[in-house]
């Protein structure tokens, strides 16, 4: 969902929101998450 609001897929484009997002699925250790955090 966070590269939805963050590319603009289908809804809004959101930045903080996809960020908050990305936050989220960091600290459910999703290494996904945290490499794309890391390169923000």
């Amino acid at each position: 969902m966070a590269d939805c609001y963050r590319k603009g897929k289908g809804v809004s484009r959101d930045k903080s929101l996809a960020k908050e997002l990305y936050r989220e699925a960091t600290a459910a250790d999703n290494e996904e998450a945290k490499k794309i955090l890391e390169e923000w």
